[in-house]
């Protein structure tokens, strides 16, 4: 029987991301196995492999998630093994090695590279001697913004493409109606003239909430009825949520930790909202315009991708808080505007659904089935 292996550094990465693509391989007579760090049940995965993947890339447990790695892909006689996540995918494709010369396909699907223009140098001297290494043992790279698309193509890691993210299903992410929102505030606990910004996000230093933390007090000053639902969790979530009463803008703010009904929370919001230092495109974001709303969000590779500025919402400069207030503040006191833009991020949106991703990440690898 054909198999194939993903690989991630927690099991949480392949259920937010990669289900349908499980699926996929399924329904095309996979064998499914995935190899990362947890116990989760995951759909659509015959066998779980547990490896212990650290976000260190020098931590001496990553040898020892290598080894079994390399065991788990000289055993199984894998028709494909696909990597996810930086340190995870360079273990794999090193792993890979001896199963390659065998004939396994080995798969780079590169969510965001860790060096990008504007990057600490301690990323550039840490990453990119690792990346240009792990290029060398590709032999199909898929990528999901043009920045990591033209990089993995000038260092040849394989045959390089590009897609439109890994998809969001449109029915699950959906406009609500005037009457729903009402409705659905009402049972939330929200008001009618509550003025709500939404960012999904995990709780870690590259999402960077303390820059809008840090930006409450002023925003809510031009604002009223300002509410920010955060919804995510991660190692950071204790320390925000102390700042934030530190510095008085607690009760602007619910952290609502890991969440089921993400759809109905970004149904209740007026503005989806990133602070990210960097994303490989940023999945958050393209839910939120799935549902109608105009977004605001950091300039960078991932989101220049999804936000055409001014037309379905801003883009502002890394940390420049004045810009991220001014934006927020224009959307918030012109309804037409707030409209116009929702509506043209629904039109944004259609190209980057579960159905065209899926179908994209198909087609490149149909011809080595």
């Amino acid at each position: 029987m054909k198999k194939i292996l993903y690989v991630a550094n927690i099991t949480q990465h392949i259920i937010r991301f990669h289900l349908p693509y499980l699926k996929w391989f399924k329904e095309n007579g996979y064998e499914v196995h995935v190899a990362a760090n947890g116990t989760d049940t995951i759909e659509n995965c015959d066998v779980l492999h547990a490896i212990s993947v650290q976000r260190t890339p020098f931590s001496t447990k990553n040898y020892d998630a290598y080894l079994k790695l390399k065991s788990i892909i000289d055993t199984n006689n894998y028709d494909f093994v696909i990597g996810n996540t930086s340190i995870a995918a360079g273990l794999m494709r090193l792993a890979a090695r001896s199963a390659r010369r065998r004939g396994t396909k080995v798969v780079f699907f590169c969510h965001g590279l860790n060096i990008y223009k504007g990057a600490p140098l301690k990323n550039w001297i840490t990453f990119y001697p690792l990346e240009r290494f792990f290029s060398f043992l590709t032999d199909i790279s898929v990528t999901i913004n043009t920045e990591d698309y033209n990089r993995l193509v000038s260092w040849k890691a394989g045959k390089v493409f590009k897609i439109n993210g890994v998809g969001v299903d449109p029915l699950r992410f959906n406009p609500v109606s005037a009457d729903t929102k009402r409705e659905l505030r009402k049972q939330y606990g929200y008001g009618e003239n509550d003025f709500i910004l939404v960012y999904m996000a995990e709780f870690i230093h590259r999402k960077n909430h303390r820059f809008l933390i840090e930006s409450a007090a002023g925003l809510s000053e031009r604002i009223p009825g300002l509410k920010f639902l955060f919804l995510g969790r991660g190692v950071l979530l204790e320390e925000m949520k102390l700042l934030a009463q530190q510095l008085g803008v607690g009760e602007l703010i619910e952290f609502t930790g890991f969440r089921t009904d993400v759809p109905e929370l970004v149904g209740i919001s007026d503005i989806g909202i990133s602070a990210s230092k960097v994303e490989g495109l940023g999945l958050n974001i393209v839910e939120n315009m799935f549902m109608g709303l105009p977004v605001v969000a950091t300039v960078d590779k991932g989101h220049k991708e999804l936000i055409r500025h001014g037309e379905n919402g801003f883009l502002f400069a890394q940390n420049n808080r004045e810009q991220f207030i001014d934006y927020i503040c224009k959307i918030a006191t012109d309804s037409d505007l707030r409209k116009e833009m929702g509506q043209k991020s629904i039109e944004l949106a259609q190209k980057f659904s579960i159905q065209n991703s899926l179908q994209q990440f198909s087609s490149i690898l149909k011809p080595y089935f």
